[in-house]
């Protein structure tokens, strides 16, 4: 894996960061790229596409459904969970951000690169991992789906502060607790 990402980006100097087909432990793909997140979609997912038992729209727009993952393409934002990332990138824009506890802090480390630097950031099937999902995380958060989903929702907050800026970032804050106090 890490040969094959080190010789793509070798022969690709435009890529800052490439990812891989991340495989899970019950044989499918995981969709690990995708679109930047909207403050609307994200205000739908976390409100009403919570009780909705099916995909969103926004959900599949977001996790790029209409597209096959076994071709190499350019992609908004890879999932943390391969971020094969090119030296010069980490020189320019810095490290991930620890204001993230967990989740959102890809996309953000994404959005850095693709509005701060000129480099890509291409997903790659030629090369695979298998990923046993939520192994890392904490038992008890993974127990209380409750927990993780606030983990995710203040992730999110920082998420769009920090790309929107503090006061739409403060509005996405504000609305959300509006919502789930009518809902």
């Amino acid at each position: 894996l890490l040969k094959s990402s080190l010789d793509y980006m070798n022969a690709h100097k435009e890529v800052g960061i490439l990812g891989c087909k991340v495989i899970l432990s019950n044989g499918s793909v995981q969709r690990t790229c995708g679109r930047f997140p909207s403050i609307f979609g994200e205000l739908f997912e976390y409100t009403l596409g919570q009780l909705l038992p099916f995909n969103s729209y926004y959900k599949k727009f977001k996790y790029m459904y209409d597209f096959s993952y076994d071709r190499i393409i350019n992609v908004d934002w890879l999932c943390g969970v391969y971020l094969f990332i090119r030296r010069e990138v980490v020189y320019s824009i810095g490290k991930l951000d620890e204001d993230f506890k967990i989740y959102f802090e890809d996309s953000e480390y994404c959005h850095r690169v693709r509005t701060k630097t000129n480099y890509k950031i291409c997903y790659n099937p030629d090369s695979y991992l298998t990923h046993y999902h939520g192994a890392t995380m904490d038992k008890t958060i993974r127990k209380n789906s409750y927990r993780s989903f606030i983990i995710s929702l203040n992730s999110c907050f920082t998420y769009f502060k920090k790309v929107k800026g503090n006061f739409k970032g403060s509005l996405f804050k504000s609305t959300m607790f509006f919502l789930h106090t009518i809902i």
